[in-house]
């Protein structure tokens, strides 16, 4: 057999070192890709759970500005301004809002994505957690969204990831966004069986029982200021009993009364100067102290 020439080796050489160098090249794009990718999903489930807690911090705080106390949340932005637009519609998904203006120039700033970039997240509350309309708002005020059948859920933020097959964008329309059920509220899903490749919706949730486990710390403060302004009045004792405790509740006439808090709570008579108070649904019990003036939980959450 006649033997290559240099040339031809020197050729099939080159040949090698292009595939070579091709497929490393193709690999370092596919992993340069695959980091990108994964990046994005770390930074947006971080920026869902900032979100989340953000609301919470909301719901803690800004309701006392208005008298109204605490739990409630903003309603949804439904024309990408970036602020919440009231009053809320029934359960249905809206933009997560950026900013909620207080008493101006204040805001509370609930997600940093801007308003018009198209990357908001959406968001759905339940009725009786809206800051508007207003609606009693105690322990009793159960979630009436749900998530993959789990049911008792307050709010959904949820992250539309990339278009899908149908879906134009930008604009204000939910579907263009959301899948499937996720689009007009309620009863969320984060996974369609049918066809897993029509769904990428990315859901977190706030449930009641993990806003309660921070609400009902507020509330107790509340009742102890109540019960410690009637103190001396009541012969220097807390209330003997669970009527004298909702009607010392329900003369106070503040956001306690109007919510019915009393209502859902259990109150218990230690001695003068100490009571213990729990409230449906919730495993904490709250001791709270005139002298010296303390509350103390146990345990920590719902």
């Amino acid at each position: 057999m006649k033997p290559l020439s240099i040339n031809r080796q020197h050729g099939v050489v080159l040949i090698a070192l292009f595939l070579v160098l091709f497929a490393i090249a193709a690999t370092v794009m596919l992993s340069a890709l695959n980091v990108r990718g994964v990046t994005r999903d770390l930074n947006r489930n971080q920026q869902l759970s900032d979100a989340k807690q953000a609301l919470i911090a909301f719901a803690l705080s800004v309701p006392d500005l208005y008298n109204i106390g605490p739990g409630r949340l903003p309603c949804p932005d439904t024309d990408n301004d970036g602020e919440p637009n009231a009053p809320c519609a029934a359960n249905t998904p809206g933009r997560l809002p950026a900013l909620v203006t207080l008493t101006a120039p204040s805001t509370f700033v609930i997600s940093p994505i801007a308003a018009g970039t198209d990357q908001q997240f959406w968001y759905a509350v339940s009725p009786a957690y809206k800051m508007n309309p207003v609606q009693i708002l105690n322990a009793n005020s159960n979630g009436q969204l749900t998530l993959d059948a789990t049911n008792d859920i307050v709010a959904v933020i949820i992250d539309a990831d990339t278009p899908l097959a149908g879906q134009t964008r930008p604009n204000n329309l939910a579907a263009n966004y959301l899948e499937d059920s996720n689009a007009v509220g309620t009863n969320f899903i984060s996974t369609l069986a049918a066809n897993p490749a029509l769904l990428n919706d990315r859901i977190i949730t706030i449930r009641r029982l993990e806003l309660m486990s921070v609400m009902t710390p507020k509330v107790v403060m509340d009742i102890k200021r109540v019960l410690d302004a009637g103190f001396v009045a009541n012969g220097n004792s807390y209330p003997a009993d669970q009527v004298a405790f909702e009607a010392a509740i329900v003369a106070d006439a503040g956001w306690l009364a109007a919510n019915q808090w009393h209502s859902t709570a259990t109150y218990s008579f230690v001695s003068a100067n100490s009571a213990t108070v729990q409230f449906s649904g919730c495993q904490i019990v709250f001791t709270i102290t005139n002298v010296p003036a303390g509350i103390e939980p146990l345990p920590n959450r719902c």
